[in-house]
Order: structure tokens, then C-alpha cells, then sequence
């Protein structure tokens, strides 16, 4: 997984691997009209075949 340092994802500046988990701070869209997930350092694609929602599964473990 990539983080890029704007919406449109013209720099990437991190590289995560797999199953990495990180939190969603908002959804903002390009100028594409394609929607992105804010994270903290940057952007994140929002496509279903990359992106997991754990959010349940990490509240049972808390």
C-alpha cells in the first residue's frame, strides 16, 4: 500500500506492506472525482480490492 502526499496521487512518499493498519481520518475526492482516504502522512487509494475496514474486528480487541 502507497501513501502520496496529495489527493491526486502525483508523489507517493510511503510504501506500507500488507495488511498494514492505519486510520482513516476523512474521505477526499481528486480532481478525477475519484475518492481517496485522508490518513495521517497523506492519501491512500479508497478501491475495495486494497482497502479493508477492520473496524469492528479492532473494537473486540481493544
Amino acid at each position: 500500500m502507497n501513501i502520496y502526499q496529495d489527493v491526486n496521487f502525483k508523489k507517493r512518499i510511503k510504501k506500507y506492506s500488507a495488511y498494514h493498519i492505519l486510520t482513516v481520518n476523512a474521505i477526499e475526492w481528486s480532481d478525477g472525482k475519484t475518492p481517496r482516504l485522508k490518513v495521517s502522512g497523506g492519501y491512500i487509494s479508497a478501491n475495495k480490492k486494497l482497502v479493508k475496514i477492520y473496524t469492528k474486528k479492532i473494537m473486540q480487541l481493544i
